[in-house]
């Protein structure tokens, strides 16, 4: 819909003013950044709900109460050592085996040691990492890191030369 409102204002501003368009578009850009920043279609959303959420319950102490009360209860296992990995924090505290892949914690990527080269070149070199369901992690870096390499390496797509990659 922003589309629309800029392609419009554009077409009418290089014909009647031509020497503004630039600062119009400048000044739109900040306007919507700061006072619309889901968009049009974000306003009309909000605008929406206002008007039919009327009969709507609102955030009462006694529910603020309640809410904290099941978060203490949800967070007191692990604040006293009683998680599922028996108080551990991280997936690599175990005795390892050798030829052995720990998944006794349900990971469904487990990355360890992955190593991986193209003509000397070493894209990745050591490379351990476990997911848990319902983990969401981001992988960052700058060009050439091995962020494409480690994908490749979890589809099945490149062989690491060392290591160890299950994917359930």
């Amino acid at each position: 819909m922003g589309a629309f409102i800029v392609n419009g204002a554009k077409s009418w501003l290089t014909v009647t003013a031509p020497e503004f368009w630039l600062y119009f578009l400048g000044a739109l850009f900040i306007a919507v950044t700061l006072f619309l920043p889901n968009g049009v279609v974000g306003l009309v959303k909000k605008f929406k709900s206002k008007t039919s959420n009327k009969g709507a319950c609102a955030m009462t102490p006694d529910l603020m109460e309640e809410g904290a009360r099941r978060l203490h209860k949800t967070l007191a296992p692990a604040a006293l050592g009683q998680t599922e990995s028996g108080g551990r924090t991280a997936g690599f505290s175990r005795i390892a085996t050798p030829g052995e892949v720990d998944v006794t914690h349900g990971r469904i990527l487990y990355l360890e040691d992955v190593h991986v080269s193209f003509d000397g070149f070493k894209a990745i070199n050591g490379l351990s990492l476990d997911i848990a369901p319902g983990e969401l992690r981001c992988i960052i870096g700058p060009n050439g890191a091995g962020k494409t390499t480690m994908m490749d390496i979890i589809t099945g797509k490149t062989r690491p030369q060392k290591g160890t990659v299950l994917l359930r």
